[in-house]
């Protein structure tokens, strides 16, 4: 009885400790706010909201998430606020891991769908935040729609070919779930050039046989991220007059190729 009495007193004291630290890093904030930010911290539903999330981030993660809301505050402002709205302790520890390349733009993305994204950090983690970050506009809509495996793809992605990867994620979506570890370490292995491949044959991956076809296809002819494909490296082997010929002609098997795809994808589907 004694001992559950003394455990019960040391946790009243923690929190009462927790508690009015989060006091004065709130106090702190607002004060730095009203003096930088006040337009922005009206929007945002101005000293309530922001006492309402340190509070929040306090009770869910204890002062180490309070201070890191609090120096997130500092560093962004209202936005950070905004940012962290729906999971303040979940988000603040997020936020603050990522890059110092990113760490604003992963502010921008959460504080424009914070309900969004409290949900993906929650579910596929912080990747998920980085990726929203480093390709904004089409990030969250990866995540959301293709998981920890669009995640993961798109985080080694350049812009332009994560754009073109929610381009396509709906009919990557589609995949079965036995075939899709395969179509995304194809995807991992080809990058870009198998996310073109991709768009020269749309909706291949709308049937067992287009994703047959699409697997089947050597990295060799598509090229990887690390290697160039059929077609690049006849370019670069050509570099004469006669060279337009010998390029026509790859051109053309290259087209015959896709033809064939195309026909055998059409027949299975007549079979069925």
């Amino acid at each position: 009885m004694k001992l559950f009495v003394l455990i019960a007193c040391l946790a009243t004291t923690a929190l009462a400790q927790v508690g009015s630290v989060a006091t004065e890093l709130t106090e702190a904030v607002l004060k730095k706010m009203a003096q930088s930010s006040a337009k922005e911290l009206a929007e945002i539903g101005g000293d309530a909201t922001v006492r309402a999330v340190l509070s929040k981030a306090a009770a869910e993660g204890g002062e180490v998430a309070a201070r890191e809301a609090a120096t997130l505050c500092e560093r962004f402002g209202p936005a950070a606020i905004q940012a962290m709205k729906a999971s303040p302790a979940r988000m603040a520890q997020s936020l603050s891991r990522m890059p110092d390349d990113l760490a604003a733009a992963a502010v921008r993305a959460a504080s424009r769908e914070p309900e969004l994204i409290g949900k993906l950090v929650a579910t596929l983690g912080d990747d998920a935040l980085l990726i929203a970050a480093k390709h904004p506009g089409v990030g969250t809509s990866i995540a959301e729609k293709l998981g920890a495996e669009g995640v993961a793809l798109a985080k080694q992605l350049p812009t332009a070919d994560a754009i073109r990867l929610a381009r396509a994620a709906d009919d990557i979506a589609t995949v079965a779930r036995a075939e899709r570890p395969a179509v995304f370490a194809k995807l991992q292995r080809t990058g870009g050039k198998g996310l073109d491949f991709l768009e020269r044959h749309p909706r291949i991956l709308l049937t067992s046989a287009g994703v047959a076809v699409f697997l089947a296809v050597k990295d060799d002819i598509l090229g990887t991220k690390d290697a160039p494909g059929l077609i690049e490296r006849t370019l670069e082997k050509f570099r004469n007059p006669l060279s337009i010929f010998l390029v026509t002609i790859a051109a053309l098997i290259f087209a015959r190729v896709g033809f064939i795809i195309t026909r055998i994808i059409r027949y299975r589907r007549s079979k069925k």
